[in-house]
């Protein structure tokens, strides 16, 4: 009887001690093994109890196990309250809103946004400008970049501006391509380039040479910025020396004919140029 005695005793103090490891040892969410700890301190508090009432002589054993269960439970309920504040935390952050207002610029209308904390940000509906093709959203001077958690971006109420670019007609000849420049109130000019080597601008008005930008120029030009930048430039300034470049691409593969404005030859070049972002990031 007596060996049982100590046996239950010792029991306490082992289980007891396991149980507080399980406990101490878990990260905050690691709801299961938490859960597996506690029941051991519970089994073992037991024991010390039934161990102390029969007048044990292990009772150093169960008294040791016993102070090891009250401070696994202790530590337990600490646990238990700071998981629940930071649950109560994140819900109030939650609750936060921005409103996002869209100035189009004399384009069509786009509804306001009201963000959440935590949530994805996602473009609106691109309004439409007779005469303009659109370039994204100003916001200080910069473009104003979605696809990313709002709290990594918006930190406060907001108005973003269209960006407009006047819209080109272009024909493609053998030669090259000719574009129609509507952008001029005094004169329509005819730009034509031939070869990759340059365009010639004919006007009532004036004349001058011009270069017409191909994706191997624009590449060569965003990738060059990217790798000036890197050393010194934070993740989100590089993305939108990325995007510029992209959105150069874009609009050349609306401009070009044959297998240079489709998409396939565009979303090569573009992914090329991503390729140097992430380079430079690491």
């Amino acid at each position: 009887m007596n060996e049982r005695k100590k046996g239950l005793a010792i029991i306490s103090l082992l289980l007891g001690g396991v149980g507080f490891i399980f406990i101490n040892s878990a990260s905050l969410y690691q709801d299961s093994q938490m859960g597996f700890g506690i029941f051991l301190t519970l089994v073992a508090l037991v024991c010390s109890i039934i161990s102390l009432v029969r007048k044990n002589h292990q009772k150093v054993c169960a008294v040791i196990g016993l102070i090891i269960c009250i401070l696994s439970i202790i530590n337990f309920n600490s646990i238990q309250e700071k998981k629940q504040a930071i649950e109560k935390e994140k819900l109030a952050r939650e609750s936060i809103t921005y409103r996002i207002t869209f100035d189009s610029d004399g384009g069509t209308y786009v509804e306001p946004m009201t963000v959440n904390m935590n949530t994805w940000l996602t473009e609106p509906t691109e309004p439409t400008k007779e005469g303009f093709v659109f370039d994204g959203w100003n916001y200080n001077g910069k473009k104003f970049l979605f696809n990313r958690y709002v709290n990594d971006y918006v930190t406060e109420d907001v108005t973003l501006k269209a960006i407009w670019i006047r819209e080109q007609t272009s024909n493609l000849s053998d030669s090259g391509h000719e574009f129609i420049d509507n952008s001029s109130n005094n004169s329509q000019g005819t730009v034509t380039a031939g070869n990759g080597n340059g365009s010639n601008i004919n006007g009532n008005n004036s004349s001058q040479t011009s270069t017409v930008r191909g994706y191997q120029q624009i590449y060569d030009e965003y990738a060059e910025k990217l790798r000036k930048a890197g050393p010194t430039s934070s993740i989100t300034e590089m993305a939108e020396i990325c995007n510029d470049g992209v959105y150069e691409m874009a609009r050349y593969m609306y401009s070009a004919k044959g297998t240079e404005g489709q998409y396939a030859t565009y979303e090569s070049w573009a992914e090329k140029l991503f390729d140097v972002y992430m380079n430079e990031v690491r």
